[in-house]
C-alpha cells in the first residue's frame, strides 16, 4: 500500500507533467492575482477497503484536481487532458463538474479520480 505522501507526490508529478501553475486547493491568497490558467488538487479521503485481522491491506485513495482559467476553452482542454493522463496512470474516473472560483474573472471544473491500492 501506498502512503498518502506517496500518492500526494505521483498526483502531483502528473500535473506537473502540464506546465502549469499548481496550488493544493485552498492555498491561494483571496487577494493573489490568478494566473490566466492554473490547477489545484486535494485528497480528500483515503478509506481503507480490505482488512484481515484488524490489518488494512487494501486502499482506495480519493484525489480532486480543479482547473481554473479565464477561457473556457482551454479549461476544458486542459480536463480531458488530465483525465486521460490520470486513465494512464491507473487512476479510476469518477465525476466532474463546475466548481465556484473566488474570481468572476475566472471558471473552474473539477473532476474526481479514485485509485485503489
Amino acid at each position: 500500500m501506498k502512503t498518502i505522501k506517496e500518492v500526494r507526490e505521483e498526483v502531483f508529478n502528473i500535473l506537473e507533467s502540464f506546465d502549469l501553475p499548481i496550488f493544493l486547493q485552498g492555498s491561494m491568497s483571496e487577494c493573489a492575482k490568478y494566473p490566466k490558467l492554473f490547477i489545484t488538487y486535494f485528497l480528500p479521503t483515503v478509506d481503507d477497503i480490505l482488512h484481515v485481522d484488524n490489518n488494512s491491506f487494501l486502499s482506495q485513495y480519493s484525489v480532486e484536481v480543479a482547473v481554473y482559467g479565464n477561457n473556457i476553452d482551454k479549461v476544458d482542454e486542459t480536463v480531458n487532458a488530465i483525465k486521460t493522463k490520470f486513465k494512464e496512470n491507473d487512476f479510476n474516473f469518477v465525476i466532474a463538474g463546475d466548481v465556484a472560483s473566488d474570481t468572476q474573472t475566472h471558471t473552474g471544473i473539477m473532476q474526481r479520480f479514485v485509485k485503489i491500492n
